[in-house]
């Protein structure tokens, strides 16, 4: 379920503090979550590669295959974590906040005018 959601952009929020913002404050929102998921998913990375390193000294007992091997994937998730929360903050949430406040701009440069 998590990584249709994901894919489909229909993840849980708070709705009733989400819905009550205008544009600029649900980027902002946004990119604040996807920096704090960035700043964890980073903190993260050294002691689990050093975990998954450490288990590289013992393999399974039936199919001898390495630990490495078998905990290698959750790097691999929080690696792409960091990935996709730093590509969509570029790209969605970033232009959302200068769109919103060039929009208000020019409001404002459009009502002082009398247009």
């Amino acid at each position: 379920g998590g990584a249709y959601s994901f894919k489909v952009k229909s993840n849980t929020t708070f709705d009733f503090l989400y819905d009550a913002m205008g544009d600029t404050g649900k980027s902002v929102l946004n990119a604040l979550s996807r920096i704090a998921i960035i700043i964890v998913f980073c903190i993260l990375v050294p002691p689990v590669w050093n975990d998954i390193l450490f288990y590289n000294m013992r393999k399974t007992s039936l199919l001898k295959i390495s630990y490495t091997v078998l905990y290698m994937p959750f790097i691999l998730i929080l690696l792409s974590g960091i990935y996709y929360s730093a590509y969509y903050m570029i790209t969605e949430d970033i232009p959302g906040i200068v769109k919103a406040r060039l929009g208000k701009n020019a409001d404002k440069k459009n009502s002082e005018d009398g247009v």
